[in-house]
């Protein structure tokens, strides 16, 4: 299923929010649900939204975050190399 996690300043809000898709997956009975941040690479508010489900899905349903790209050692390896490889192009001295 999918969810947006809106945030809490104004302006239009994209549906469904997760907030009304874990109440859909309380009422389904679901006992394991699993959160990823589809939309990015990098995401800052996993354990908002492994909370948010918890609170409204209860006790009986086990909810867990898959993490994001950004938790990997080895993509931050490779950014790290792409970034050292754009650098080395754009600068007169390279460096090491």
């Amino acid at each position: 299923m999918t969810a947006f996690l809106n945030h809490d300043v104004g302006g239009e809000r994209t549906t469904p929010s997760i907030e009304d898709t874990a109440l859909l997956l309380a009422r389904s009975g679901a006992t394991n649900v699993a959160l990823f941040a589809a939309g990015c690479f990098a995401d800052g508010n996993p354990l908002y939204r492994e909370a948010a489900l918890r609170r409204i899905v209860g006790p009986s349903c086990q909810v867990r975050c898959i993490s994001c790209l950004n938790a990997s050692r080895e993509f931050a390896g490779y950014l790290c190399d792409r970034i050292a490889a754009a650098l080395q192009q754009l600068l007169p001295h390279p460096f090491s």
